[in-house]
């Protein structure tokens, strides 16, 4: 609800600064037809489609929805009408988001993969374009400039997709000093002058007193174009566009991410309790770094859980466009870059890409757990590819770009302490450390502990408390502060929150509240679960029997069913 009237508010505000949205905005108001929510997605409709091409207009739209910007963007790039007479506005729109948003390059990475540049014009296509230009004030400036910023944006892309030897021939000679002047700076970033170079071909089109005046108002304003420009008329009877644009961003904890598919229901479900929310919303913001992310965590956190389920609400598939793989200290190259394999014909071998060739190579999502543990020939790969944004394959390619789309995951284990969590020291980290956005995940506390358990198996809403308590004997004393925590021995492996859970999803089979058999079945599940990786008998009696205590069972019972347990597990 909150978020509906933040959205309302804004609104209202950009109203009053935009003459041509006010109009728009009275008129939708008057139409007492429609729902609120429907009047804010025409509202939102006619601002991407209508009013952020406009490069007047542009800044004070970013300023003022700055939290859905992205989702406008997604709007104005995927109407219906973008194929043709919109596709010299959506090159201008990707320019200025380039100028101020760069962490959305994949944007423009994955549109002009599929569209030409905007200098490129077929004769058929003219004359709506110039049209279309003429309504939105766009000239051979905003061009210029817009190739200029999405050029800096990805250098290596851009040169090898367009034609820029059209390109300097048209604009080149032009009669504007200001796209002369531009278009030098794009000679320059194609063919990496240095400064010097670069002066001698400015001065070479125009005069030196216009070079230091377009330069001092360029690095001022990131823009030639006149501050005082008039905006495009004011347009009393606006058409308000009903198209439904379905939308391929996703909010995440209030951050909008680009998403493949929204339609796809999400199978991976999660109660969000307060530390969940929070967790999501520092993965959503690194997404939007354009870095790889490092999740940083004690075992049984969540960090796995919370990256399947960013891919599944984004519409990614396990196996298909989201990759996952434990790491290990045996784990080797081969298995992330590939190798060669045989066939059934002698003789011929054929190549099979690793995991991390594959998610470059197809523009997927790949979680590699536990990087701490993986040697340093996997480090020095991985930090290569971050640092030149290509993977190069021995024996198969010495150069694989990474294709827009691709997100790299990391998971790193905190070791608990006395004095809380610690990073293991590693190689592999070192390397790798100063290229990868940090994110720290925040363990659940007992009380949101309580309301997952009571959102997922509601049969146990009598004895939650009492199942809390027993799990707080093995957690780590960081997790709460609570001074009757017993001191668990060190010869048995760490618990987490997936022993819990293993335990619910146990106990919860045929459970009956008002069952003795049920009850000692729950603490039969608790002696097995957490109990039976102690190798010393007497230490596992001892917690069982505190495990009995907490669930207000009988000593002897704990007793009785250890026994068998420990025998089982000799």
């Amino acid at each position: 609800m909150e978020g509906n009237h933040s959205l309302s508010a804004k609104l209202s505000n950009f109203s009053k600064i935009n003459e041509q949205f006010r109009v728009v905005f009275e008129h939708v108001l008057k139409n007492i037809k429609l729902k609120s929510e429907l009047k804010e997605e025409y509202l939102l409709n006619y601002i991407a489609l209508e009013l952020l091409i406009i490069p007047k207009y542009y800044d004070k739209i970013q300023e003022h929805f700055s939290e859905e910007f992205i989702l406008l963007v997604d709007k104005a790039l995927n109407a219906k009408e973008i194929r043709e007479c919109r596709h010299v506005m959506n090159c201008v729109l990707l320019g200025n988001v380039m100028r101020t948003r760069n962490d959305l390059q994949g944007y423009a990475l994955r549109y002009f993969s599929t569209y030409p540049s905007p200098f490129e014009t077929r004769e058929d296509q003219a004359t709506k374009r110039r049209k279309m230009q003429q309504k939105t004030e766009i000239g051979d400036l905003d061009i210029v400039e817009s190739c200029l910023f999405l050029l800096r944006s990805n250098p290596d892309f851009y040169r090898s997709r367009w034609n820029w030897s059209l390109f300097i021939k048209k604009y080149i000679n032009h009669k504007d000093p200001k796209i002369k002047w531009i278009v030098c700076h794009n000679i320059a970033v194609l063919f990496g002058m240095n400064e010097y170079q670069l002066n001698k071909l400015i001065l070479s089109k125009i005069s030196e007193k216009d070079h230091r005046k377009y330069s001092y108002l360029f690095y001022t304003n990131q823009t030639l174009k006149d501050g005082d420009a008039s905006a495009p008329g004011i347009d009393q009877m606006p058409v308000l566009s009903k198209e439904q644009i379905p939308p391929k961003v996703v909010n995440i904890s209030g951050i909008y991410i680009p998403s493949l598919d929204t339609s796809v229901d999400c199978e991976k479900k999660l109660v969000i309790v307060p530390s969940t929310y929070n967790n999501l919303r520092k993965i959503a913001l690194g997404l939007a770094s354009g870095k790889a992310i490092c999740l940083q965590g004690s075992v049984g956190s969540g960090k796995t859980c919370l990256v399947e389920y960013l891919s599944a609400k984004t519409g990614r598939k396990l196996g298909e466009n989201f990759l996952k793989i434990q790491l290990g200290d045996e784990t080797d190259s081969k298995m992330l870059l590939g190798s060669y394999r045989c066939t059934d014909i002698p003789g011929e071998f054929v190549w099979q890409p690793g995991v991390l060739t594959q998610a470059v190579v197809e523009g997927s999502w790949l979680l590699l757990e536990d990087i701490d543990s993986a040697s340093v020939d996997i480090a020095s790969i991985i930090t290569s590819l971050l640092e030149n944004r290509s993977l190069t394959v021995p024996g198969y390619k010495d150069c694989v770009p990474i294709t827009p789309g691709f997100q790299l995951f990391l998971t790193q284990r905190l070791i608990p302490t006395i004095s809380g969590y610690h990073k293991k020291h590693s190689n592999t980290m070192t390397l790798i450390g100063k290229s990868v956005f940090h994110i720290s995940i925040d363990p659940l506390s007992s009380n949101e502990l309580k309301q997952i358990l009571d959102s997922m198996f509601p049969q146990f809403k009598t004895i939650a408390d009492r199942m809390i308590n027993v799990f707080l004997l093995f957690a780590p004393k960081s997790l709460d502060s609570d001074d009757g925590q017993m001191s668990v021995p060190k010869s048995g492996r760490l618990i987490s929150t997936r022993d819990f859970f293993k335990w619910c999803s146990r106990a919860v089979i045929d459970f009956d509240v008002k069952s003795q058999a049920s009850a000692l079945k729950v603490l039969q599940d608790a002696i097995d679960v957490f109990c039976c990786s102690f190798s010393n008998t007497d230490e596992s009696l001892v917690l069982a029997k505190q495990i009995s205590t907490h669930l207000g069972i009988i000593n002897q019972k704990a007793e009785y069913f250890l026994r068998p347990t420990s025998l089982r597990c000799s």
